[in-house]
């Protein structure tokens, strides 16, 4: 074999699928794992006890030895490509990860085997309701073969500061949702593990200013009453040091408000500040345009504000610094801050390329006349007349400004307010409308940016997701059916009733975008605090609803102020799932 001969041997057919499989492995990188799963789909051998195999490892090139498989172990190879490759979608391969971030907070750092797997998808058994664990262990499998060969063959030849300058770094990000946290994380662990600093520092903060500039619907331009603003003053004078320590980095005190802060008060803290940033009582962000008109994704999410002083000196570069550095701190710490960004912010600070699609997602009408004006059209007959009556009517009074999350006009091009856009120049002004509403902010962002990375080195993010960055700052983003569970409260219904396990399984088969409008539908927001947070309050109630006639013919109703569901005694789970849907859909 060494000498590219043949080699013929008659042998029993699971020892030949185990050296079939051995060669796939080889041939297109997978790990050990996948393997085992291609062995274990095998059927029983009928009726013949042995095959002959012919093989020339040194002259069969890696398609010839995947055809090989095929031939000899077809109806296991088969059924292994469907459960790991059919079906999954981004959304569940996020799932997955958040399984696998799970166990490996349990300081699980072995290969999980499928009864492992199988108890961490909880009661359902499944992931995203539509994979059961025999598949998820299949594309876990698969993954830990794929991160496997990048951390031996591709790792060593990139420098992860400069990916998007290389064909292979580039491939390298395309991947970047397929990475497991022991790979993605492992810059990170080892920066944190040499943490030597202590916190030696305390604020000395007055709740009373704060609350005055609240009552008084004043905007804090000086960042010296609210919480936040009084915090990055103090703040500034640290040596960053300081906010690189494995222990809490500050004490926080309050003024006339003896007691020692043994961490409550410092998690209390995050907790505040966060909710003073989304306020406006602080010039820090501005709400989405979608937000305001109640309009597409993100209508609960905040933009950096476009128009806030950044010069030398000024309040807003200083607080901006300081919020980076809390998010810092965050990662380094597992502590969160939980802020409600745009995704366009969080991928912003991983340096990752805006298109239209996030441009549609923080300003749904933005996006919309991008589009519209990106092409003339049709004069051939390809278009309608229809069509080309919007087009003119979209140009009429239009000029080369624009207007960006702060409601400022920009001029797009030199002296655009004197210049009209023409149906010619309408794609050019649609590119540069574009091209400035998704780097409005690049100001503020630079200084976000210089806070954040004196505490973490921004090298250590280069492989994350911006969703990964966004759950490690403020926390879980994936709706976690079980995590409402346990701080479900039942009001004259009880918890073992019909039409509450109709509730649960709808919930749990929904995907992450109908829980998002469900948790909207019932609270108002679209993710859940963590757990443990004093946000939860008095939990999320569910109540029987009184139905005057048959309950299968009414909706839910929800109360967001309260976080409350009014249930009907739905008959079946099918009449619970149409009824939920219709109602975080329409309602």
């Amino acid at each position: 074999a060494a000498s590219g001969g043949a080699v013929e041997a008659s042998v029993e057919a699971p020892a030949a699928a185990a050296v079939l499989s051995e060669e796939l492995a080889k041939a297109i990188g997978l790990s050990a794992e996948a393997s085992a799963e291609i062995l274990r789909l095998l059927p029983e051998p009928v009726g013949q006890p042995s095959i002959t195999v012919t093989a020339r490892p040194a002259a069969l090139r890696p398609e010839g030895k995947r055809r090989l498989v095929e031939q000899h172990l077809g109806e296991a190879w088969s059924e292994f490509r469907r459960l790991g490759f059919e079906g999954w979608s981004a959304d569940d391969d996020e799932a997955l990860l958040q399984v696998l971030q799970r166990a490996a907070e349990g300081n699980n750092s072995q290969p999980l085997n499928l009864a492992q797997l199988r108890g961490l998808l909880g009661e359902s058994g499944t992931l995203a309701g539509a994979h059961e664990a025999r598949g998820v262990h299949v594309r876990y499998s698969l993954l830990r073969g794929l991160n496997s060969l990048i951390t031996a063959d591709v790792l060593p030849f990139v420098d992860v500061r400069r990916l998007w300058e290389a064909a292979l770094g580039r491939l390298l990000l395309a991947c970047r949702r397929f990475l497991l946290p022991e790979l993605r994380d492992s810059s990170l662990r080892d920066v944190v593990a040499r943490a030597t600093a202590a916190g030696e520092e305390a604020l000395h903060l007055d709740r009373g200013a704060a609350l005055q500039c609240r009552e008084a619907s004043r905007r804090d331009l000086a960042g010296e009453a609210m919480i936040f603003g009084q915090a990055a003053r103090q703040a500034a004078k640290w040596p960053s040091k300081v906010l690189r320590s494995q222990a809490p980095p500050f004490r926080v005190r309050y003024r006339d408000e003896p007691g020692q802060d043994s961490g409550g008060v410092y998690r209390d803290f995050l907790d505040t500040v966060a909710d003073e940033l989304m306020s406006p009582q602080l010039p820090l962000l501005v709400p989405t345009p979608n937000q305001t008109d109640d309009a597409g994704e993100d209508r609960d999410a905040f933009l950096l504000n476009p128009a806030l002083d950044v010069s030398p000196g000024s309040p807003g570069r200083r607080m901006l610094h300081f919020l980076g550095q809390l998010m810092g701190v965050c990662l380094r710490r597992g502590d969160v801050l939980p802020l409600c960004l745009s995704r366009a912010v969080w991928k912003a600070l991983l340096g990752e390329e805006l298109g239209l699609e996030d441009l549609s997602s923080f300003d749904l009408g933005a996006a919309k006349m991008v589009q519209r004006l990106s092409s003339r059209p049709s004069e051939g007959g390809g278009g309608s007349g229809d069509d080309a009556e919007a087009f003119a009517a979209a140009l009429q009074g239009l000029r080369f400004v624009s207007r960006d999350s702060a409601g400022q006009e920009r001029e797009l091009i030199d002296r655009g307010r004197g210049m009209a856009v023409t149906a010619e120049r309408a794609p050019q002004f649609s590119k540069l409308m574009l091209e400035m509403r998704l780097h409005e902010a690049r100001q503020q962002l630079e200084h976000l940016r210089m806070g954040l990375a004196t505490v973490v080195s921004l090298d250590c993010l280069a492989l994350w997701t911006w969703r990964y960055l966004e759950e490690r700052v403020c926390g879980i983003a994936t709706v976690d059916v079980g995590l409402l569970r346990k701080y479900a409260r039942y009001d004259g219904i009880p918890s073992d009733a019909p039409e509450v396990r109709f509730l649960w399984e709808t919930l749990q088969e929904m995907s992450q975008s109908d829980l998002r409008l469900f948790l909207h539908f019932v609270w108002g927001r679209s993710r859940l605090p963590p757990n443990g947070s004093p946000k939860w309050a008095e939990g999320f109630k569910i109540i029987s609803q009184n139905s005057p006639t048959d309950p299968d013919h009414w909706l839910p109703t929800a109360h967001t102020c309260f976080f409350q569901l009014d249930l009907p005694a739905y008959s079946s789970k099918e009449i619970c799932r149409q009824r939920i849907l219709f109602a975080i859909h329409n309602c």
